[in-house]
Parts: C-alpha cells; sequence; structure tokens
C-alpha cells in the first residue's frame, strides 16, 4: 500500500511490547485523525513483520518514517506530540505538491499576456475559509491543489506569483484554492 500511494504516507513501526509505544498510541490515532485527506497514518508491527522492519532498518520502537512517491523514506525526529507530527507531515506534502508542480509544468500550456486594459484580472485561485473549505474542498470529487500562506511569510510571498500562474495555466484541469492561515485561526485539535 505505502509504495503504491500517490500521497504522502506515515509509517509508526513499533513492537507490541515496547511501552514508548503504547504511550505513543493515543497520539498516533489523533495526528490520523488531523491529517485525514492530507497524509496517510498507518502503523506496522514490526515483529510480525520482520522483513519489512529490516529493509527499513528499524533499529529501536517507535521508529515513524515519512513515504512520499519517487523519494527514500525520510525518518521523523521531532517530538512525539500531534502537532509536531502534523506540521511536519504537512511539510513532506506541500514539497510533493511542489515537486509535482515542477514536474508536470512542462506540459501546462504557457499563457501570453496581452496588453493591459486596465481591469485587473480575477484570480483562477478560489479563497477559502472555514465557511467554505469542507463543501468546496473536502466534499468536492474535484481534484484542489490547496496553498496554506500567512502574509507575512517570506516563502509564501515568493510563491504567490508562481501560484497565479499555476492558478492559471491549471484553470479548468485542477482546482486550486488558498488559505490565509493568519485569518484562520481555527482550533483544528493540534492545540
Amino acid at each position: 500500500m505505502v509504495l503504491n500511494s500517490n500521497g504522502v504516507v506515515l509509517v509508526e513501526f513499533f513492537a507490541p511490547w515496547c511501552g514508548h509505544c503504547k504511550a505513543l498510541t493515543p497520539t498516533w490515532e489523533k495526528a490520523a485523525t488531523v491529517l485525514k485527506g492530507v497524509a496517510t497514518v498507518a502503523a506496522l508491527d514490526a515483529d510480525a513483520h520482520q522483513s519489512l522492519a529490516q529493509e527499513y532498518g528499524i533499529k529501536g520502537f517507535p521508529t515513524i518514517k515519512v513515504f512520499a512517491p519517487g523519494k527514500p523514506p525520510v525518518d521523523y525526529q521531532g517530538a512525539r506530540d500531534v502537532k509536531p507530527i502534523a506540521e511536519f507531515a504537512l511539510k513532506q506534502r506541500v514539497k510533493l505538491v511542489l515537486y509535482k508542480i515542477d514536474y508536470f509544468s512542462c506540459y501546462l500550456p504557457k499563457r501570453t499576456t496581452g496588453g493591459s486594459n486596465g481591469k485587473s484580472e480575477p484570480s483562477a485561485s478560489v479563497e477559502l475559509n472555514s465557511s467554505n473549505f469542507d463543501e468546496l474542498v473536502l466534499k468536492s470529487k474535484e481534484l484542489w491543489i490547496v496553498e496554506f500562506f500567512a502574509p507575512w511569510c517570506g516563502h509564501c510571498k515568493k510563491l504567490a506569483p508562481e501560484w497565479k500562474k499555476a492558478a492559471g495555466n491549471l484553470k479548468g484541469k485542477v482546482k486550486l484554492g488558498h488559505v490565509d492561515c493568519d485569518a484562520e485561526k481555527v482550533n483544528i485539535g493540534l492545540e
């Protein structure tokens, strides 16, 4: 399942007898709930699947690895809390999306810029918020790519013109949306 996934997969390699693994279980289950639709969260009994544990170099428990298509697995070394685990997964997801955008950009039609008529063109990226996110994105049968940004973030500012270009180039193929994380400080169970 993991190697055939087209998204980010977090796997906890555990042993049933391991006290640290047992202590991580409620956190891991909450992380799975928080990351639903963003990343797959799984657990693998390394005692029952010793060949897989050996293949991935598992030496201690619990060990968390993040798998993404076309990339070697990445070890998670952060705190064993929901928020840092979710943040790490989101960073891996963003890297995957940016990789896919970069990879597929050579297949996208190039937009030509004509003369300006004084009117500003509406953005092809949909403004998303806590009021419309579930209805537009989560309940949609269409593919969405969503940028979560902060207006003060230098990396986000640098991405803005590229995001606008991608939204225009992908219009009619993929829906793009953006969430202002400063404006949408909604408790999603990460605190």
